[in-house]
């Protein structure tokens, strides 16, 4: 009788977490009349049911939705059990944005929306994000600007399917080495953080093809850097770069580079080798000595100058 009972449950709880109209209201059918089961079911889901305060099962109706567009609900701080986690990582729930809503603390039991493909969680107060955010396995892109993340989970490497990974405007200080093994990742923008050196797993990154540096601490780069061989778009200026490494001119793919004038005090033969649409100097004076890259032909050069604002384009050719 008790196997039988939990046969009963088992199948029921299936049927729920379908998240479908007519499984959902067969459901209601089965438990009207069945004590044990209306039991079972109250007990099953009442973390979610409290969540989004409702009662009855009727409520999990459109569940993806609602997690949607009531934002307030995660102000709420929520820790389910395994067997919640479970019933949360089958939730059909594929995009969700909770930007804006001025978060001091990341709800963590938004790390168990395994179905999540993208987040936008920008312009919060997030300090940092729990371990448990690793979880989120299925994520494609991530929107994390405007926080005050100071750093990333140190698993961060097994968000495999992310493409898309925006973390501008944080206060990052550094990368944890996993980061390297974000293989898929295509766009990277680490903008205005305080990164002051990069992992040499940095190399792992196989298909970024947009990574923005600017505005961080660097002082050097790794030579793994040499690796990115599918990098197109490259901004490096407003760091502390004082010279560019020689395996700068494996970045055979590269097309525009924003870099600062310090950094091209000496200039590696490879950097000859690339062939460039478009080279952005940002410098703080117009007074800017050409001759010394002269032999980079078909460059196009764009000086833009910090000191007044003012930007001027020149015909590398003509030097």
């Amino acid at each position: 009788m008790e196997n039988e009972l939990k046969q009963q449950k088992d199948s029921l709880f299936d049927l729920i977490e379908t998240w479908e109209l007519q499984n959902i209201n067969l459901a209601k059918q089965l438990i009207k009349n069945n004590a044990a089961l209306k039991v079972a079911v109250a007990q099953r889901y009442r973390g979610l049911l409290k969540l989004i305060g409702r009662k009855t099962i009727q409520s999990l109706l459109n569940l993806a939705e609602k997690l949607q567009t009531d934002k307030q609900l995660y102000r709420k701080q929520w820790y389910p059990d395994p067997e919640e986690q479970t019933i949360l990582a089958k939730i059909p729930l594929k995009e969700l944005d909770i930007s804006g809503l001025r978060l001091s603390v990341f709800p963590e039991w938004l790390c168990s929306l395994k179905q999540l493909q993208q987040l936008r969680a920008d312009h919060n107060r997030f300090d940092k994000l729990p371990e448990s955010f690793c979880r989120l396995t299925k994520l494609k892109a991530l929107y994390l600007n405007h926080n005050k993340l100071t750093k990333l989970p140190l698993l961060i490497g097994q968000l495999k399917q992310l493409n898309i990974l925006q973390l501008k405007n944080n206060q990052l200080l550094n990368l944890p080495n996993s980061f390297g093994k974000l293989k898929n990742v295509v766009q990277i923008d680490l903008q205005s953080n305080k990164i002051a050196a990069l992992p040499d797993s940095i190399g792992g990154l196989k298909a970024v093809a947009k990574l923005d540096l600017s505005k961080n601490k660097l002082k050097s780069l790794p030579p793994s850097f040499g690796q990115l061989l599918q990098l197109n778009k490259l901004y490096l200026h407003n760091n502390k770069l004082m010279k560019m490494r020689s395996f700068m001119g494996q970045l055979s793919q590269l097309k525009i580079w924003y870099i600062d004038r310090k950094s091209f005090q000496k200039i590696p033969e490879s950097f000859l080798q690339l062939n460039l649409d478009e080279l952005c100097i940002v410098s703080p004076s117009i007074d800017f000595p050409m001759t010394h890259i002269k032999g980079a032909k078909n460059i196009k050069i764009h000086l833009h100058f910090l000191l007044d604002g003012h930007s001027k384009n020149i015909d590398f050719n003509q030097l």
